[in-house]
């Protein structure tokens, strides 16, 4: 595994306003009580009573509970973005630097399995602005999918699979995701092992895909694969953008 300091830190900054430090109060007040109590046994009056801030200045700052788990993605995301950056170049082989990148998102969100069953809960339901694999985080889903592009920077691929592969591989990281929340193995060892041999697999199978000799028999059925993803619409090739605003 990788080191603990994935989790970062949300303390304040040196040169936030008075009106970024009580957001950040509330932020952080709202998290530590969604983490012990639940998120459904917390109410906003409870976060602007354990903050010591009028109710009217916690709604002022987010207008919901489901607000400041909005905030956690992108926080969640801004902070995986940049460790992967951060660290990317000391993993050479294409494995271990998909490994670095499974590994930190996991460890990122591996202490709050409790908070993210609640929450996840609304994948079920596509519009609501919670929903993982909703309109309401689509930005959120793209700029995860150019994270986990990062890893394949330099490896030369056909264009078909250079197309599918970062798609396919965040798909993976939700699979992995949705698989932590039931490992009650003892520091999710297994979540840990199912994502090292589906990654080693991967590359594998990406080895044997490259060779030209199979060209004629994969390309077809790669370019069907994008025109059903394309029917479907279903498109997170993410924006030329910078990751999110970090919390």
């Amino acid at each position: 595994m990788f080191s603990n300091d994935v989790k970062g830190s949300e303390a304040a900054q040196p040169d936030e306003t008075k009106a970024e430090r009580t957001r950040r109060k509330v932020y952080d007040t709202a998290m530590t009580l969604f983490r012990e109590r639940g998120f459904d046994e917390t109410t906003m009056r409870d976060i602007s009573q354990q903050a010591g801030m009028a109710l009217g200045t916690a709604y002022y700052h987010f207008p919901s509970k489901e607000a400041i788990i909005a905030s956690y993605y992108e926080s969640t995301q801004y902070r995986h973005h940049a460790y992967v950056v951060e660290h990317l170049s000391g993993h050479k082989a294409l494995q271990d630097r998909l490994k670095m990148v499974f590994h930190s998102k996991i460890e990122q969100v591996q202490g709050d399995r409790r908070l993210l069953g609640t929450i996840f809960r609304y994948t079920g339901d596509p519009q609501h602005p919670l929903s993982v694999l909703g309109e309401g985080t689509r930005s959120l889903q793209q700029q995860s999918v150019a994270t986990i592009s990062l890893a394949l920077r330099g490896e030369r691929f056909p264009r078909e699979i250079a197309e599918l592969l970062p798609v396919a591989l965040w798909g993976l990281q939700m699979g992995a995701l949705l698989y932590l929340l039931y490992d009650t193995s003892e520091g999710q060892t297994r979540t840990f092992r199912l994502m090292d041999q589906s990654l080693a697999l991967t590359v594998q199978l990406l080895s044997v895909a490259r060779k030209p000799l199979l060209a004629p028999i994969i390309t077809p059925i790669l370019r069907q694969v994008s025109g059903i993803l394309g029917d479907a619409r279903i498109n997170l090739q993410p924006p030329i953008k910078q990751p999110p605003t970090k919390e």
